[in-house]
């Protein structure tokens, strides 16, 4: 069914990935290649950077977003959501640690 409708030459592509899983085994990467090969309609979203461990796999996220690798046309985005922690934090302390972890070294590029 994704198939049928990201096939449209009139459709954006969300390609939604998880950081942290292997991103050159997720399915919608291929999807979208085969439906947009120029990448002029697919937007990258990457999701859960706060759960990348490793630094090989950080450097291969940020080459990602910064367009070293499979081009994003429309840009590639990474979005940290809140977890069940910040539940009881204010909107302005949420933002504050989000603008930490991606202060740290790893993430300061994106």
């Amino acid at each position: 069914m994704v198939e049928f409708y990201i096939k449209n030459s009139r459709t954006f592509i969300l390609a939604v990935l998880s950081s942290n899983v292997d991103i050159s085994t997720q399915e919608i990467l291929k999807m979208a290649e085969k439906a947009d090969p120029s990448g002029v309609r697919t937007i990258g979203v990457l999701t859960k950077p706060d759960l990348v461990a490793e630094v090989t796999s950080q450097e291969a996220i940020k080459d990602l977003v910064l367009g070293k690798g499979k081009q994003f046309r429309l840009g590639c985005f990474v979005v940290k959501s809140h977890s069940a922690d910040d539940a009881q934090s204010t909107m302005s302390e949420r933002l504050a640690q989000e603008n930490a972890f991606f202060s740290k070294p790893a993430w300061r590029e994106v």
